[in-house]
């Protein structure tokens, strides 16, 4: 039993967006939760599963797995802000009462039928009737997706018909066409590299300077897995910062100036001192970019509340209050390694939302999104960053002085 529960609450509290699931690591949980079904029958410790609520919650937990999950997408649709203590404590009360009556009105009638009608469902008769009212509700959504949701349906509303999957696709052109360029005689070489956000950096110093690049020439290096052959001082840990093979690169040579532009989660804060020592041993000079603004989805957001009549300004004001502030913290950490390692850091977060408004730049003067998602820049982003960056940052002075 004791096992059973360390095994699910390790889970419970440590895996985090970063961890590798499904895969091994779904075993802890899966092996964890098996001991406990299995020490059910223990003499003692079996009693914390055998008492009335614990028995409770497992005749409801089919039901409670189907209904929570709707609970929640539309409590956080309606609400647009991550979620207080206070909300989730209610969606979890909101999804034990539906759940409950779901179990009594639904699921136990159908189970353990005691009407002459319900007894009269043969099960061809009920295969036939899950098919119809699958079709019945397949052919709405399939119209509903192939008509984008029918936008028509707003005439007035901004920003239903983002095509994400458009913005994105374009945002990505540009940086694979760059991937390929080779660096020319007599311009300072600069790497970005990072992931996904390195293409954003890339794209928003690319739009900004064209072919004005004042000696310098930026390529970018987007890949998941950097640093292999990296290791610390014991020899036991193994560098996972997943930025490729960049150590191995052909253009290491070449240069001069190395751009760290990741979405920093936990693991990469912690291998960034190893990643610092190595660049600084191959004598390459470096900034860090701190993690950028993210909020909730910022085109749904943006789109649902155009539906709700808002202007642009409330929008903005609406999606700003969204903002994961918790990377505030991150950054501050990040900032103080890049430091102790002689690295310049730059406030990324600072591109989008400034220090002196609590309102950030998600939509421009054109009434164009910024953003495609929770905080990747679409194209024209790019360009509002770009000119922040440059206009305002020093980014330019930082390598052109060195």
């Amino acid at each position: 039993f004791a096992a059973g529960i360390a095994a699910v609450m390790y889970s419970v509290l440590t895996y985090s967006e970063d961890t590798l699931f499904p895969g091994l690591t779904a075993l802890v949980p899966c092996v964890g939760t098996a001991l406990l079904i299995y020490a059910g029958g223990a003499r003692y410790l079996g009693v914390v599963l055998r008492n009335r609520f614990m028995v409770g919650v497992g005749l409801i937990s089919y039901s409670l797995y189907l209904v929570h999950w709707p609970v929640l997408v539309f409590y956080q649709y309606r609400r647009l802000e991550p979620l207080e203590l206070s909300d989730r404590l209610l969606v979890v009360a909101v999804s034990f009462v539906l759940a409950t009556v779901m179990y009594w009105f639904v699921e136990k009638p159908f189970r353990l039928p005691r009407g002459k009608a319900l007894r009269s469902v043969t099960a061809p008769r009920f295969i036939g009737l899950c098919a119809a009212v699958a079709v019945l509700l397949a052919l709405p959504a399939g119209l509903a997706a192939s008509n984008s949701g029918w936008p028509q349906r707003y005439p007035d509303a901004k920003f239903i018909d983002f095509d994400v999957r458009t913005e994105r696709q374009a945002t990505w052109n540009a940086v694979r066409r760059a991937e390929a360029a080779e660096f020319p005689d007599g311009r300072v070489g600069v790497a970005i590299l990072g992931n996904s956000h390195a293409k954003d950096l890339f794209n928003a110093i690319h739009r900004q300077l064209g072919a004005k690049p004042r000696g310098l020439f930026f390529k970018p290096y987007i890949t998941n897995s950097m640093c292999r052959g990296i290791r610390s001082r014991d020899e036991h840990f193994e560098c996972d910062f997943r930025y490729g093979k960049f150590f191995e690169n052909s253009d290491l040579q070449k240069i001069e100036w190395v751009v760290l532009a990741p979405s920093w989660r936990e693991k990469r804060v912690a291998e960034l001192p190893l990643v610092l020592d190595r660049l600084g041993a191959l004598g390459k000079k470096v900034v860090v970019f701190g993690n950028t603004a993210e909020f909730f989805d910022v085109p749904r957001a943006a789109a649902i509340l155009s539906i709700r009549g808002r202007s642009e300004r409330e929008i903005a004001e609406a999606i700003s209050r969204t903002r994961k502030t918790q990377h505030d913290a991150q950054n501050a950490m990040i900032k103080k390694i890049a430091e102790q390692h002689g690295a310049r850091y730059i406030d990324r977060t600072g591109l989008i939302c400034t220090a002196r408004s609590d309102l950030c730049q998600v939509i421009d003067e054109a009434g164009n999104l910024l953003l495609y998602d929770y905080g990747h820049y679409t194209l024209a982003g790019a360009s509002h960053v770009g000119k922040v960056l440059i206009d305002e940052s020093g980014f330019l002075d930082i390598l052109s002085r060195n």
